[in-house]
């Protein structure tokens, strides 16, 4: 049986140059995840750099998913800014741990690998 992404919806909900909040909600997968990469490809040439995703209501993240979370991560970087996942579900947070991502992106505003030990 192969199953098949719903779809994704792409919404911008908050502009705060240079910070912006993109919601997802629905399957970010292999079917979808062009809409996010033109989405925020568009934000950056407007001069976004800061970029909030807001995860909470995502369905489903599949590989192709997680691609496209990092080359929005990379992108943002290579613009001076960031990308930082926003509300991601607790079986997103173990699949971000379970990749390494975790240690990739701003979860709570600082990267992983930056935090002080103790």
């Amino acid at each position: 049986m192969v199953m098949t992404a719903g779809p994704l919806r792409v919404d911008v909900v908050e502009r705060d140059r240079p910070s912006v909040t993109l919601r997802l909600a629905g399957d970010l997968a292999f079917d979808t995840s062009a809409q996010l990469l033109r989405a925020a490809e568009r934000l950056l040439a407007e001069g976004y750099c800061r970029l909030r995703i807001d995860l909470a209501a995502l369905r489903l993240c599949d590989s192709s998913g997680l691609s496209a979370l990092i080359e929005v991560h990379h992108a943002a970087r290579d613009a001076g800014g960031w990308m930082r996942p926003v509300g991601p579900s607790r079986p997103l947070l173990g699949l971000f741990a379970r990749t390494g991502l975790d240690r990739v992106f701003l979860l709570d505003g600082t990267p992983v690998g930056d935090r002080a030990t103790g």
